[in-house]
């Protein structure tokens, strides 16, 4: 678990540092660390702490090591309360969800879903 968390925040930090040169946005960083996170089964449920920005928080860390140390207490799923109960409930409801391909068996259907105006949100 810990080798995987810090390979995301290995990834994570290096987008930060590529970001402008990639006209990339700290929005993105920070959705792909979730998303890694959750891919891995352990959603982050920590707010990001009042007067911290994680783009800057590897920017201004001269390698992954001293970021990582510098998110570590907030942002690592271990340490923000996830329960192994509740990563396990919610890998369930996933399951049963339909496939996406089923769902949307062709590009033109995908890009059809992507284009209609009618969803609300």
């Amino acid at each position: 678990q810990a080798q995987i968390n810090e390979l995301i925040l290995t990834f994570v930090f290096y987008w930060y540092n590529f970001m402008p040169l990639a006209r990339g946005t700290a929005a993105t960083g920070y959705i792909t660390l979730l998303g890694l996170f959750l891919a891995v089964g352990r959603p982050v449920q920590s707010p990001i702490p009042k007067g911290v920005q994680v783009d800057w928080e590897a920017i201004l860390n001269k390698n992954p090591k001293e970021f990582i140390a510098s998110v570590r207490s907030w942002l690592l799923p271990s340490n923000c309360g996830t329960k192994l109960n509740e990563t396990v409930a919610l890998n369930k409801n996933m399951l049963t969800l339909p496939y996406v391909g089923d769902i949307f068996p062709t590009m033109r259907t995908v890009i059809e879903c992507l284009n209609n105006d009618g969803w609300r949100i």
